[in-house]
Order: C-alpha cells, then structure tokens, then sequence
C-alpha cells in the first residue's frame, strides 16, 4: 500500500512538472498508445482535444491531429492522402530518435523531437520556435539587405572606403583601389600607416581623428596617383557615422576631379 502510495505521489509530481513545461510533451507505451500529453502540448494544438486524449491510438490521433489541425483548409485531402501522411509518420515515430521542423497551417512553427525508449516507449516534445524562425527570417533580409548597399558601393564611380573607430580600414571599394593605387588585400583591417609613407599618413589620420571628433563633415581637394601613375585631383568628403550598436566609422569618399 504504501508502494502504491509513493508511486500515486511521484506520478502526481512528474505530471506537474510536465504540466509547468513550456515545451509540449507526449508520452506513448510501446503499443504506440497516449499515456500523457501535457497542458502546452494542447496550447500548441489547440481543437485537438480527441487526438491528445489519453488511451488514443497513435495512427487514429495522428489522423485527428491532421484533420482538426495541420490540414490547410484551402488543400482538398483524399483518403489515399491521408492515409500515405499517417504511414509516413507513423514511420517517425518508431525510430529510434527523430528531430525535424515544420510550420503548421496557421503559420506556427514547431521542432519535434521524439525518442524511443528501450522499453519500448516514447517520449516526444515540441516546441515552438515561431519567433526565432522570424528572427532569423528578418536577419536574412538584413544580411541581403547589407550585400545589396555593399554590392552598390563596390560599382559606384566614386572612391568609397570606410574606417572603424580605431581608423582601420573596414571597407574599400574598386574606384578608390583605382583612384589610390591601393591593394585592397593588403589595406584592409590595417592603419594607412601601415602601408602609406609615414608623414602623408599622419596627417591624413590626424584628420580622421578630428573629424570623428566634430562629428561634422570634412570637405577637401586631395591630390595622388592613380594606378597608371597619372596624377588625379579628387573633392574628398569625410562624415563620422554613429551606428545603432554606439560605434563611430567613418565614411569616405572622393570624387575624380581631375
């Protein structure tokens, strides 16, 4: 009796504990039949009171589960249909471990993951990752959005490089590689000092620095050689940028006046 008792007891615990969960969690014995599916299992599919129901079948829950949830309402599903998803994941089930993602009908997105247990039972879980899926969503768009800026700032006529706070070159396009006679692989990450005659490149970071210091655009007429040796005259613009992350760069560009 009191075996019974502390077994009562700990199932009660255990099912509180599933019940707290902000993950779905279902439990089937090795015969595939529901002995739990916890409180956020059913927010997660909510009309799916029949296949979540304990005692359930998991071929005949799966076919509830589809009909009342995961069906599209604008799809028309025959029998033959059905019956094809049903084997399929019915198939999924019974391995061993089984992990995959997918978006419901109404737009959710859900991991599952399901386990086999040596005796024979299963435990699966589902989560919903909606948000991250929008995260990485909009994170792709920014990504697209940044290879298009960078795209357009490579092919502009005009000579472009960009500076972080530290007045390492962080971007530099071909006109101004052209303009300067720069090689792009050796600027970049790197002072002017580093690869420019010492004095020029103390007066131009001199100016870097004061003008991230105004915080004010610098307009000048800048004098080099291009690639081919030939001198060029260019109108030369310095603007400080602040950044949404509290970072400086600094922006430059020069245009061929010659």
């Amino acid at each position: 009796l009191e075996t019974e008792r502390q077994a009562h007891e700990a199932r009660n615990i255990i099912g509180y504990i599933l019940s707290e969960l902000d993950v779905g969690v279902v439990v089937f014995d090795q015969n595939n039949v529901l002995m739990h599916a916890n409180k956020r299992m059913r927010e997660i599919y909510p009309g799916a009171e029949a296949a979540l129901e304990p005692g359930t079948k998991l071929e005949d829950g799966l076919r509830s589960l589809y009909r009342t949830v995961l069906q599209d309402r604008n799809e028309e599903v025959t029998d033959q249909k059905l019956d094809d998803w049903v084997e399929s994941s019915v198939e999924e089930y019974e391995q061993p471990s089984f992990t995959k993602t997918f978006q419901n009908s109404d737009g959710v997105w859900l991991k599952v993951k399901n386990r086999r247990l040596d005796s024979g039972s299963m435990i699966g879980t589902r989560t919903d990752i909606t948000d991250a899926k929008r995260r990485e969503s909009r994170l792709r768009e920014k990504l697209r959005e940044v290879e298009i800026f960078k795209s357009a700032l490579e092919r502009l006529p005009v000579g472009i490089a960009i500076k972080d706070e530290d007045l390492n070159f962080t971007f530099i396009n071909d006109a101004l590689c052209e303009m300067a006679a720069l090689n792009r692989d050796e600027a970049l990450g790197k002072h002017i000092s580093d690869f420019m005659e010492t004095e020029l490149a103390n007066e131009i970071e001199e100016s870097d620095r004061e003008t991230m210091k105004s915080g004010r655009m610098l307009e000048f007429i800048s004098e080099t050689k291009n690639t081919d040796g030939k001198d060029l005259v260019g109108l030369s613009r310095k603007l400080p940028l602040d950044l949404t992350d509290g970072s400086k760069v600094l922006l430059s560009s020069t245009y061929d006046i010659t």
